[in-house]
């Protein structure tokens, strides 16, 4: 599920101190991250899909404690979707995507 971020004093679902597998994590969107889904027509299906199946990861250089994910997408001619996002321990906040036409030259991507 990918959703955009409670505003400030809205209730959490946060369940307690415990780090939960990535995969059970909620999936937020920052206002940029919203605008480039809405400019570039991205399925939120394919950030999510990225973000629980990457086919590698890397730090971001451009932004302490955030990571680079990358994983193929079928559905758009097996362009790379590159997510970059922070991971808080109980929830995943994507700070931009994009498609990365570089990807490949990085890392092998089958």
């Amino acid at each position: 599920m990918v959703g955009k971020r409670a505003p400030p004093g809205a209730p959490s679902s946060d369940t307690g101190p415990d780090v939960v597998p990535v995969v059970d994590k909620p999936i937020f969107l920052s206002k940029h991250a919203q605008v480039m889904v809405d400019e570039r027509s991205i399925d939120p299906q394919w950030i999510e899909h990225v973000l629980r199946n990457p086919v590698f990861e890397e730090p971001d250089p451009r932004h302490l404690g955030a990571v680079r994910a990358y994983a193929p997408i079928a559905a758009f001619g097996n362009r790379v979707l590159r997510v970059v996002y922070y991971d808080s321990g109980t929830e995943i906040r994507v700070i931009t995507l994009f498609f990365d036409r570089r990807a490949t030259a990085r890392s092998p991507i089958p």
